[in-house]
């Protein structure tokens, strides 16, 4: 018990040197940076103006415990509920400053904020293709696509209706000629703007400036069905091409062009009216053929 009473009278002591420190220990002042924290913000408002991240609270207590203050603790709750479009002033007030002891707020810098608010806005808009490359003179992009064609934009009012249109962030295409380019890109969205899907599906499709051509080629049996096939007519035929314009110019388009004759080896001898098939270079298509048929005799 006298062990007891021993240790409850130090404890008495170290309390009232304690409260004595703090109590008569000398004040001073000191600024403390103090982080901005927002708290239920409107969903359909957006600041635009006046929102700042720290303010500076001027504090006043006794040395030692205003030496002990963490900036990085504390934090300034602004709750923006009442959130109006257009002005709204908002006053600092030292009640939302989370401080312990014989610490006060002597001054808070600044004093308000005047913040700027708008409706939020959304609106579709369609999305077009922005790349840049270095192609050859004969070489063109032929076709470009992107998934989805349309996004849905959102921001603040103003500037959600001054948009018509979205572009993709630039797509750099290598080489002189390039087939086809196709990765998830991203758009390029004004600041203060948000944008769903942020990225779109891009295709780019090139190939070469084409031109179209009639040519005269002579038609040929297959080998295996020229066995069997006694006489054909016409012995040539014209062909209505979409062909690369250097295959035109270089004048090499009919040395790759092939027309042919090809039976099935079981058919019965006799007369037989066919259409005839024809092997093109890359990049050439069919469109048309004078004539459609030929008539073919077929012997045992």
């Amino acid at each position: 018990m006298k062990s007891n009473w021993q240790f409850l009278v130090i404890a008495l002591i170290l309390g009232f040197y304690s409260w004595y420190s703090v109590s008569f220990e000398q004040k001073v002042n000191s600024t403390v940076q103090v982080r901005l924290e927002t708290t239920n913000q409107p969903r359909d408002l957006v600041v635009r103006e006046g929102l700042i991240s720290t303010i500076d609270v001027v504090v006043r207590g006794p040395k030692s415990l205003v030496r002990s203050i963490d900036s990085r603790k504390i934090g300034y709750s602004l709750d923006l509920g009442a959130l109006k479009p257009g002005e709204n002033i908002l006053n600092f007030t030292p009640d939302r400053i989370p401080l312990k002891g014989a610490v006060e707020v002597v001054e808070i810098k600044p004093p308000r904020i005047v913040i700027q608010a708008e409706e939020v806005a959304r609106k579709e808009v369609p999305v077009t293709v922005a790349w840049t490359g270095n192609l050859a003179s004969d070489w063109l992009l032929k076709e470009k696509l992107v998934e989805p064609s349309k996004v849905v934009l959102r921001g603040p009012r103003s500037m959600v209706d001054k948009v018509d249109r979205l572009s993709t962030q630039q797509i750099k295409v290598e080489g002189r000629t390039p087939l086809m380019f196709e990765d998830a890109v991203s758009l390029d969205v004004p600041g203060d703007m948000s944008v769903e899907p942020a990225k779109v599906k891009t295709l780019l499709v090139f190939g070469p400036k084409t031109r179209e051509i009639w040519i005269r080629v002579p038609l040929v049996l297959d080998r295996d069905s020229a066995k069997r096939i006694t006489d054909f007519e016409p012995k040539e035929v014209r062909l209505h091409l979409e062909a690369p314009l250097r295959l035109i110019n270089e004048d090499r388009l009919h040395e790759q062009v092939r027309a042919f004759l090809r039976i099935d080896p079981d058919v019965d001898p006799g007369r037989y009216t066919l259409p005839f098939q024809v092997r093109l270079p890359e990049h050439t298509t069919l469109l048309k053929t004078r004539p459609e048929a030929v008539e073919i005799t077929v012997r045992k």
